[in-house]
């Protein structure tokens, strides 16, 4: 108990240096750019976050649950590995077309966002892929660097190099993210190829086209459970900003893009902590100890993550006008209001706990695909109606409801499965 507790505080730490790094980032990017800029700029990277989760189609979360049960068998590993990447290429180079025509035209962003929407979703799946192999080998540490602290330390030192010695519009912001996403895939895609090759030999042959696309069938059956399933927290926690370029203000969108950079903070335990769990809920079934022990993993979870969500809150309360006032000025002082309607929202998963991800790992994935499906389509459904009476505000209302009724039903099922 008492390693779980240092590993889960280990990966906490680790998970709130990755969200100061965005913090940091976005802090820089509210002081050069104009406050309508930053907003387009974050609705070009929410719309990019939007494209990955669906063109992703659920792979991360089944190619860490079939790595977990692989165990130690590499050459296995390799082949669902590199028939996942071609898998979810193939999708891409499908889908890009149609979707730079249908952002060009519909949402009139300009032809070179339209290139930087799809370019930045090219090269940030590779990464998602590479964590999930990681987190079921059992290294979450690497899976978050893999994931996203790599790419943001990158793109973090070239915006504040570009914005000290240069002037910084979104194109150049956007392109350092581009950049930080490509470096780290490059690095741990390396890595994770050295870790395979040196355990299951250097005599390993790749995935060929021919034997892939025969690979399809198994991963389309075993993915699309988890499409709603992993994307829905990506989906349901970019929507808004979506919804808010299309019904609100640019001001508006920049103003929900740094509450919700703050508001992490408060949620990062709960997906650091519960990363931990994916082999001990992988293997629940296989006999009465496992189950013990997931379920013994499930509480501590919890626990750990409410006590950290709730300090966090606290922390906030005290210090979050000044840190505001200091740090964004004037233009952003609804983000205050902003993140305690979010946080809520927040406070409640905390105290669930990770019910999705256990019932996803036990088999449980087509009843969680329902109640994301429900609460993804009652989330837009409150922000259209919500977005045009209040703005950012309804949009944090609709987050914070949409994010406590899915932890609630996916508790209420977890207790009726066991």
């Amino acid at each position: 108990m008492r390693n779980f507790k240092k590993v889960a505080a280990f990966n906490f730490s680790y998970k709130i240096f990755g969200a100061l790094i965005g913090l940091s980032t976005t802090i820089i990017l509210t002081r050069v750019l104009e406050k309508q800029e930053f907003g387009l700029y974050s609705l070009v990277l929410t719309s990019s976050l939007l494209l990955v989760a669906v063109l992703q189609f659920g792979t991360p979360l089944f190619l860490a649950r079939e790595v977990a049960k692989k165990k130690k068998d590499y050459r296995e590993i390799k082949k669902i590995k590199e028939g996942v990447f071609f898998f979810v290429t193939v999708v891409l180079f499908l889908v890009a077309p149609c979707l730079f025509f249908l952002l060009h035209f519909i949402f009139d962003f300009d032809a070179l966002i339209v290139t930087l929407i799809i370019l930045l979703a090219s090269v940030v799946y590779p990464n998602n892929l590479n964590a999930a192999v990681f987190r079921g080998l059992g290294l979450p540490a690497i899976s978050l660097t893999a994931e996203t602290i790599l790419r943001q330390i990158v793109a973090l030192v070239l915006v504040a190099g570009f914005s000290y010695f240069y002037d910084l519009d979104i194109y150049i912001a956007l392109f350092c993210y581009v950049l930080g996403a490509l470096v780290s895939y490059l690095f741990f895609g390396s890595y994770l190829s050295f870790i395979i090759k040196g355990f299951a030999g250097s005599n390993l042959r790749g995935v060929k086209p021919r034997k892939g696309i025969k690979r399809f069938q198994p991963i389309f059956v075993g993915s699309y459970p988890f499409f709603f399933i992993s994307s829905f927290p990506i989906i349901n926690g970019n929507i808004e900003m979506f919804m808010i370029g299309g019904l609100g203000t640019l001001s508006d969108v920049a103003s929900f893009k740094v509450a919700t950079n703050i508001t992490s903070i408060i949620s990062f335990g709960l997906v650091a902590v519960a990363q931990l769990s994916i082999p001990a809920f992988s293997n629940f079934s296989e006999s009465k100890e496992a189950r013990v022990k997931a379920l013994h993993q499930y509480k501590q979870s919890a626990q750990i993550t409410l006590f950290l969500a709730v300090s966090s809150v606290a922390v906030f309360m005290v210090l979050g006008v000044w840190f505001i006032d200091v740090v964004f000025g004037d233009d952003y002082k609804s983000v205050y209001w902003l993140v305690f309607i979010m946080s809520a929202g927040h406070l409640v998963s905390c105290y669930v706990g990770p019910a999705g991800l256990f019932l996803n790992m036990t088999n449980h994935e087509s009843a969680v695909l329902k109640m994301a499906i429900v609460a993804l389509v009652a989330n837009i459904a409150m922000n259209y109606f919500l977005v045009p009476l209040w703005g950012a505000f309804g949009a944090a209302a609709s987050s914070a409801i949409s994010l406590s009724l899915w932890n609630i039903t996916l508790k209420m099922k977890m207790k009726k499965v066991l």
